[in-house]
């Protein structure tokens, strides 16, 4: 009876053991990473570590380039303003002197007999004509004269032409009308020939 119990306790105890699952083995150990992988990602981390501190510098020294220019250019020296009373005219031009003296005669004209005309070319018109333009002072008497050919009031009235003659011609080169007067004298045989007698002439006033 003991050896049936023994047989039976040993029986049970072998099943059990066959029917337990057998052990699950280890874990096994992570694959070794190499060397080289992790100074490829350091060299990766560095990199933008070093992105982000540079970013937005333009330079190595870390400086934009709107700062680098701000240091290069030269700072100009404030310039005082001039206070309106130290400003100094303009200079005015030397008014030319007059070539003429007061008082005495200068022939200006000589007409052809029986004319009354300034159709000629004249330096001496043309040199009273710039000296007044030159001084606005100026003011001229003009005088005109004819030869001793014919009567007396003919020549009269020839000569009052030949002063008006002058008188128009001055005007038309723009001398104020204010600045002339002008007289006829008639016969005056100043010279000795009858085409210098025929003349017109001025006295600056």
């Amino acid at each position: 009876m003991a050896e049936l119990k023994r047989k039976v306790a040993l029986k049970q105890k072998h099943g059990a053991v066959e029917e337990s699952p057998p052990a699950a083995p280890p874990p096994a150990p992570p694959p070794a990473i190499k060397w080289w992988l992790w100074l490829i990602a350091g060299l990766v981390v560095v990199g933008g570590i070093v992105f982000f501190l540079t970013r937005g510098s333009d330079s190595p020294t870390g400086k934009s380039e709107k700062d680098n220019t701000a240091e290069i250019t030269p700072q100009q020296p404030a310039t005082p303003s001039q206070p309106a009373d130290t400003v100094k005219p303009a200079t005015q031009p030397a008014t030319p002197p007059i070539p003429y003296n007061k008082g005495e005669a200068y022939q200006l004209y000589q007409f052809p007999f029986g004319d009354a005309n300034c159709s000629k070319p004249n330096p001496e018109l043309d040199k009273l004509v710039k000296a007044m333009t030159e001084n606005q002072d100026i003011k001229i008497q003009i005088f005109a004269y004819t030869d001793k050919v014919g009567s007396a009031a003919y020549n009269q009235a020839l000569s009052v032409k030949r002063a008006k003659a002058v008188y128009d011609y001055l005007a038309s080169k723009g001398i104020d009308k204010s600045r002339l007067t002008y007289q006829g004298k008639g016969i005056l045989t100043k010279y000795g020939s009858n085409a210098e007698n025929r003349r017109a002439e001025f006295v600056l006033q």
